[in-house]
C-alpha cells in the first residue's frame, strides 16, 4: 500500500481557510467602517440641516420681533395722536365758552355796576368791581345764577368806598370748561 503524505495538502487548505477568514474579516471591518462613516456623514448632514433650519427660524423670529416693535411704536404713536385729537376736540368744544361767559356777564350786568377785574384760576373765576349799591351786586348774582353763566356764584367781599361799593365775587366756570 502506498502511503500518501496529506500533511502539505491539509496545510494548504488550512492556510487557504485562514486567508478566506482574514479576507472575510477584513471585508467585514471595511464594511463596518464604511457603514460608520456613512452614518456619521448622515448625522453631520442632518445636524447641518438642523443648524440651517434654526438659523432661518431665528432670522424669521428677529424679523417678527422688529415688526412687533414697529407695531408697538405705531400703537404708541396712535394713542398719542388720539390723545391729542381728543384734547383738540375738547378745546374746540370749549372755544366758545369764554366768549359766551363774557357775553352772559355783560347781559346780566345791571346799569350802575362796573367790572374792574376778571381773573381765571383754573375753573375758578374772580370778579372784582364797583357798584352803586350792594343791591345791584345781589341782583347781578341772581341774574348770573338764572342765566347759568357761572356756577356756585358767591359774594366774597363788599366794601364801602368813596367811589361806590367795591365787591368781589367768586364762581366756578360751567362744567364743559373745566
Amino acid at each position: 500500500m502506498l502511503r500518501l503524505n496529506l500533511l502539505p495538502w491539509r496545510e494548504q487548505r488550512r492556510h487557504a481557510a485562514v486567508r478566506r477568514f482574514q479576507a472575510t474579516l477584513l471585508a467585514g471591518a471595511v464594511g463596518a467602517l464604511a457603514l460608520v462613516v456613512m452614518i456619521d456623514q448622515l448625522a453631520q448632514s442632518r445636524l447641518r440641516e438642523h443648524h440651517l433650519a434654526n438659523a432661518a427660524q431665528q432670522r424669521q423670529l428677529d424679523r417678527l420681533e422688529r415688526q412687533v416693535r414697529t407695531l408697538d411704536e405705531l400703537r404708541a404713536a396712535r394713542a398719542a395722536l388720539e390723545l391729542r385729537l381728543r384734547a383738540l376736540a375738547r378745546l374746540r368744544s370749549d372755544q366758545a365758552v369764554l366768549p359766551n361767559m363774557l357775553a352772559g356777564l355783560e347781559q346780566a350786568m345791571p346799569s350802575g355796576l362796573q367790572l374792574t377785574e376778571l381773573r381765571l384760576d383754573g375753573e375758578r373765576v374772580v370778579l372784582i368791581g364797583l357798584a352803586a349799591s350792594p343791591a345791584l351786586v345781589a341782583q347781578w348774582v341772581r341774574q348770573l345764577q338764572q342765566l347759568a353763566v357761572l356756577r356756585e356764584v358767591e359774594i366774597s367781599a363788599i366794601d364801602n368806598q368813596a367811589e361806590g361799593e367795591a365787591f368781589e365775587l367768586s364762581a366756578r366756570l360751567p362744567a364743559r370748561w373745566s
